[in-house]
């Protein structure tokens, strides 16, 4: 229950809410100032056949018999592959069930050649890992 006491101030605001930008490509309003322009020259083509990114993907499952930590059923697991470097970027993802592609497994402990997962027993998560070339 709103009161007001007599001779009080009172000033009504109007909600100020998020504005999406939903513009089609190209176009722009006034306040964005005008259209986007072209778009700029290709960059340099690799080899046909060859990809220049430096990206690896793979896949873990952590069934019943690898090592857990006790009563939290969860287990770690290491990954080794060539590629990877103390600098790389890794994602992990489980991909048990359909739904699953966005929730997280934790990597840890990244070296060369190897990283750790830690994520649910029962489970498989795709991984990919981005490496820098430096």
């Amino acid at each position: 229950m709103l009161r007001l006491l007599a001779g009080a101030a009172v000033q009504l605001v109007r909600h100020l809410g998020l504005e999406f930008d939903v513009d089609p490509p190209g176009a722009g309003r006034a306040d964005e100032g005008g259209p986007v322009g072209p778009a700029g020259p290709q960059g340099p083509q690799g080899v046909p056949g060859t990809c220049t990114c430096p990206i690896t993907v793979g896949v873990v499952e952590c069934d019943g018999s690898a090592p857990s930590a006790q009563n939290w059923a969860k287990c770690v697991l290491t990954v080794n592959d060539l590629s990877i470097r103390a600098n790389s970027n890794i994602q992990c993802t489980y991909k048990t069930r359909v739904g699953d592609d966005q929730i997280p497994c934790r990597v840890f402990a990244i070296q060369d050649s190897s990283f750790q997962v830690e994520m649910q027993t029962g489970t498989s998560a795709m991984w990919l890992a981005y490496t820098p070339a430096n």
